[in-house]
């Protein structure tokens, strides 16, 4: 039923814990992705598995959205989870996960997650629709994704850290049933130094933002979303300025 993604950057101590935490019956797969610099990289300890356990390192450092996309090509199930390696799998809530799934025919999910036990996201009820639920969870809070495995990569590789663009991208091409559940499906961890969201807005990853959002803002004008377009352009605007003024 699923594969697992778990991208890692030298978060080792808590990679462990991240595959222990994917111990369940419906999961097939645990595709890690290393993308740690080959001179830095280091062992990754396995704990035993049901599944099939599977790791790929990038010679190069190429971003979590390259690592992501490598995962999903290599997956074999019709569902892919993506994990982060310091986060766990609330797996004793998979099989309602399965059930909104299967009843709502969904193929772009996103799953609540909570910190600590307590929940993350600002909607209460879930809620079905086209590529145009995906800015309306933009600004929701920590979540966890999961795709049906189908024609197309989901993530932009090069934007690295941005993850709303290739999803669009994505969603609008294979016109794809979108979903979010409330259904708590990942504990979130913000104890890894190297996690994206623990790290400053540096230069780099405000100029790959900003070229994330004038890409959506381009591709909205072009529905005929003008209102949509201007905010995302004008987001655009600010993480441009943003990637000139950052350490």
């Amino acid at each position: 039923m699923f594969s697992i993604v778990i991208p890692t950057y030298k978060n080792y101590p808590d990679l462990l814990m991240a595959v222990e935490s994917c111990s369940h019956p419906l999961i097939k797969e645990i595709i890690i992705v290393d993308d740690t610099p080959s001179e830095e990289q280091g062992e990754i300890k396995l704990p035993d598995s049901d599944a099939a356990i599977t790791i790929v390192r990038n010679t190069r450092n190429r971003g979590v959205t390259f690592s992501r996309n490598r995962g999903y090509f290599m997956s074999s199930q019709p569902y892919i989870i993506f994990l982060d390696s310091d986060d766990t799998l609330i797996k004793s809530n998979l099989l309602l996960a399965v059930d909104y799934l299967e009843k709502n025919n969904i193929d772009c999910a996103f799953f609540n997650t909570c910190t600590n036990g307590r929940e993350n996201s600002t909607i209460e009820h879930s809620v079905e629709g086209n590529w145009a639920q995906l800015f309306k969870m933009a600004n929701s809070g920590e979540r966890l994704l999961v795709i049906r495995k189908i024609i197309g990569k989901p993530f932009i590789g090069k934007l690295r850290g941005h993850e709303l663009a290739g999803l669009f991208f994505f969603t609008l091409k294979n016109n794809s049933k979108l979903g979010w559940s409330p259904i708590l499906l990942r504990e979130y961890n913000q104890s890894n130094e190297f996690s994206l969201s623990q790290m400053r807005l540096s230069k780099e990853r405000s100029h790959l933002i900003s070229l994330g959002h004038f890409k959506v803002a381009k591709r909205l004008f072009s529905l005929c979303k003008i209102k949509l377009s201007s905010i995302y352009f004008l987001k655009a605007c600010y993480y441009a300025i943003s990637s000139r003024i950052s350490r």
